[in-house]
């Protein structure tokens, strides 16, 4: 888990002190690093990195974000290492005139990046992050259709004077946005938003009153405050100078047969191992929840079958006084 929060200034700008102060609000999903940039409000060219509290030793030459002037474009990120842990996966991340802050994991950024390696593509660290960016660099939008992985994230393109927000096909990275008075304002969890202030902070009542009668969320844009919207899974936000423009870029279309052949079985065998084998790439250990019921088993199951489970690989089970409401005899059925 990390965190992202930005501003885009259509008419207007903002300091960086107040920035700063509604952005430490996400300071709880990334321990490890933190790292800024700012637009000058004159100069949609010129962007500027600054740091924070936080921020590694190897950018504490920076200017602070809080001690920083106005701008008509601000982006930020809290980081928790996964992939190259070291100032080499620093965001916000810069390739020629693109800036990028990004949260989440693309599993098959190996593959990826070999393609773009191909294409005369050089890479300086082993995250991730350098192949989001220098995807979108080759690609375009269209990247966000090769990804297999989870992500909410910003790009900002200084040539262009433009922003994109992107979050993947089933929304497992949380995204949020405001867009009034010609100021776009985003993040991770809704309290940025909220603590600039620069936003009317009134309550969704029907958004509230959904959730008390169907304990559902986040199925739709209306969230509990009424100018405060989600990102939808599998949605790009594209704003700039003229306005927003929101787009689909992927669309779950469900298929559906009476036979059930040893070639369907085969293939779900072979999508769900390749689907593990993918997610246990991490230059942190990698772990697992086990609570006894049929998904978390045959995960555990499946990566040891794989023989992918190492020393480092620890498991975790929450287990109730209540013998109705614990498993504990399924996992420990399990572990055996």
């Amino acid at each position: 888990m990390c965190g992202i929060s930005g501003i885009y200034c259509i008419k207007g700008n903002l300091n960086g002190k107040a920035y700063y102060e509604a952005h430490s609000l996400l300071a709880h999903r990334g321990p490890d690093d933190e790292g800024f940039l700012g637009v000058s409000a004159n100069d949609s060219a010129s962007v500027s990195k600054f740091k924070g509290d936080d921020t590694i030793g190897e950018f504490s030459h920076l200017q602070h974000m809080k001690d920083a002037g106005l701008f008509s474009c601000i982006l930020g990120h809290r980081r928790l290492s996964i992939l190259d842990l070291s100032s080499n996966g620093h965001q916000p991340f810069d390739f020629e005139h693109l800036n990028l802050i990004f949260n989440g994991e693309i599993f098959n950024y190996i593959e990826i990046r070999d393609s773009l390696v191909a294409q005369g593509y050089y890479f300086k660290s082993s995250s991730d992050t350098e192949v989001v960016i220098k995807a979108f660099h080759f690609w375009g939008e269209e990247c966000f259709n090769r990804f297999n992985g989870m992500w909410a994230l910003s790009i900002y393109d200084s040539k262009k004077n433009s922003l994109i927000l992107s979050r993947d096909r089933f929304g497992q990275k949380p995204l949020f946005y405001s867009f009034q008075n010609n100021i776009l304002a985003f993040a991770s969890e809704n309290k940025f938003i909220r603590k600039l202030d620069i936003i009317e902070n009134s309550i969704d009542k029907n958004s509230i009153k959904t959730f008390i009668e169907t304990s559902v969320q986040d199925q739709d844009e209306a969230t509990a405050y009424t100018h405060i919207k989600n990102l939808m899974p599998g949605h790009t936000l594209f704003v700039s100078p003229a306005g927003i423009q929101i787009k689909k870029f992927w669309k779950f279309v469900p298929t559906y047969s009476k036979e059930l052949s040893s070639d369907v079985k085969n293939l779900f065998k072979n999508t769900f191992e390749n689907a593990l084998k993918l997610r246990m790439r991490s230059d942190v250990p990698v772990g697992s929840l086990l609570s006894g019921g049929l998904d978390s088993t045959v995960i555990v199951s499946a990566l040891g079958h794989l023989d992918l489970l190492n020393e480092s690989f620890e498991v975790f089970s929450a287990v109730f006084e209540e013998e109705r409401f614990s498993e504990q005899k399924y996992i420990e059925e399990t572990t055996k």
